[in-house]
């Protein structure tokens, strides 16, 4: 059965798998940490808008919480954030996707640095995962409607994405389907492409290639 807690060590081992940078940490919410030691934070993942005067709180400024976010240790910025779902709920699906495109920044609850969100660099992904379907309409029919709304929310972020003033996220991906390798393969083509500077290229990662 795949839940969250399934969902995110295989893509921080993923992650890794493909040759993440050392510089390069994961943070993983502490309610779907279980079993990736050193990444779960407390209780959620927060991401703000900046300060303002009028605001006395960062409740007041918190826009989201994803699950998953990969940020540059030296440059302090986000790089990756990721929303694992399993209810194509259209309403819930559109609301961890484009909840997000708010934010400026992201806060750990335990430490005081701030992490930006930068148009050139920041990704978000929805990957959403039901568990394998029958055959039948009625049983095929949650996934085709998340497939459907998955799409939909592809094309709006074109909208949104890589433009300034609508948002700091560079590139946004939202993806669905009942088989979770299949979606992990399909993630693994986009986040290469979209996040290039998380990995190691292929002469750095030349020794972990294994030879007959």
């Amino acid at each position: 059965m795949i839940d969250e807690p399934t969902m995110a060590p295989d893509t921080h081992a993923l992650l890794n798998y493909l040759g993440l940078k050392p510089r390069f940490r994961i943070d993983i919410c502490s309610g779907i940490g279980r079993g990736v030691p050193g990444t779960a934070y407390k209780n959620m993942l927060p991401l703000y808008v900046k300060s303002r005067p009028s605001c006395k709180t960062n409740m007041a400024r918190q826009v989201a919480r994803p699950d998953f976010i990969v940020v540059d240790t030296q440059a302090k910025i986000v790089d990756l954030i990721i929303e694992f779902e399993l209810d194509t709920n259209p309403k819930n699906l559109i609301g961890n996707y484009f909840s997000v495109f708010l934010a400026e920044v992201y806060k750990p609850k335990n430490e005081d640095v701030i992490y930006k969100l930068d148009s050139n660099r920041t990704a978000h992904f929805l990957l959403t995962c039901l568990d394998h379907r029958g055959a039948s309409p009625f049983e095929q029919a949650a996934i085709e409607k998340g497939k459907v709304v998955a799409e939909w929310l592809e094309n709006a972020s074109n909208l949104l994405a890589g433009t300034e003033r609508f948002s700091n996220i560079k590139k946004a991906h939202a993806l669905a389907g009942d088989d979770w390798q299949q979606i992990l393969a399909r993630f693994t083509s986009l986040v290469q492409g979209t996040c290039p500077q998380l990995f190691q290229s292929s002469v750095e990662m030349a020794p972990l290639v294994q030879t007959a």
